[in-house]
């Protein structure tokens, strides 16, 4: 267990316990529709696969105007806490299903960035996803955010190889909140305000995950992961 304190001091902290052994990788590996991966050096470090040869995850995906890197990269980590703080009004027990919520960063041209977001779900949770995006808060305090509009306004649809690099935080699985950022989020950051109310204390399940895709077919992922042959 990996308890988190915010800097803030007083009666508005807020602590986060961890729970790094969770059985959260496994009910992943039960809905997600490719297989989830683990890392054969780094112990709890999975891999959730999102592209092979011959299948693709695409996801709902609602792109901001280009910009700068750091702008983007400053306005990517805003995102993420927008995400985190729509996933945590969603998740309960009605919320049956898997939906992986992410940011992306993807150059365009002239060295200029596109930041956004990108929905990601199995292939029963759609409608799991237009409720997490209709559940989005429209601001989160001190951070200067675009409204996010309705999916019908401008949200796009598209595969995971379009979108560049894409940064996994947080996803609703069968109803639970679980955290998936590889790395540990800062005290400060803004995924921590989503997860607890200010003066509280709350466990989270954590497994950290890194999104994937392999130049192989899904028959010959699943001939080395040991499930037939080819």
């Amino acid at each position: 267990m990996t308890t988190i304190t915010t800097r803030v001091e007083g009666p508005n902290q807020r602590i986060i316990h961890l729970n790094n052994h969770t059985p959260a990788p496994y009910v992943l590996m039960d809905n997600w529709p490719l297989p989830i991966l683990e890392h054969p050096e780094c112990p709890n470090l999975y891999g959730v696969l999102f592209g092979t040869q011959d299948f693709e995850l695409g996801a709902y995906t609602f792109p901001l105007p280009e910009m700068g890197y750091e702008e983007a990269c400053e306005l990517g980590t805003a995102l993420a806490g927008l995400v985190a703080t729509g996933a945590a009004r969603l998740a309960g027990p009605g919320c049956q299903g898997t939906i992986l919520p992410a940011v992306y960063l993807r150059e365009t041209t002239d060295f200029r960035f596109e930041t956004g977001l990108a929905v990601f779900c199995d292939e029963v949770s759609w409608l799991l996803c237009i409720n997490l995006i209709e559940t989005l808060p429209t601001s989160i305090p001190g951070v200067s955010l675009p409204t996010v509009p309705p999916l019908a306004v401008t949200w796009e649809q598209e595969g995971y190889a379009a979108l560049g690099q894409v940064y996994l935080e947080t996803a609703i699985i069968n109803g639970e909140l679980v955290l998936l950022s590889e790395e540990m989020p800062e005290p400060d950051d803004l995924v921590w305000a989503a997860l607890t109310e200010p003066g509280t204390e709350v466990e989270v399940p954590h497994v950290r995950c890194a999104p994937v895709a392999l130049d192989l077919t899904v028959d010959e992922i699943m001939e080395g992961l040991g499930y037939g042959e080819a």
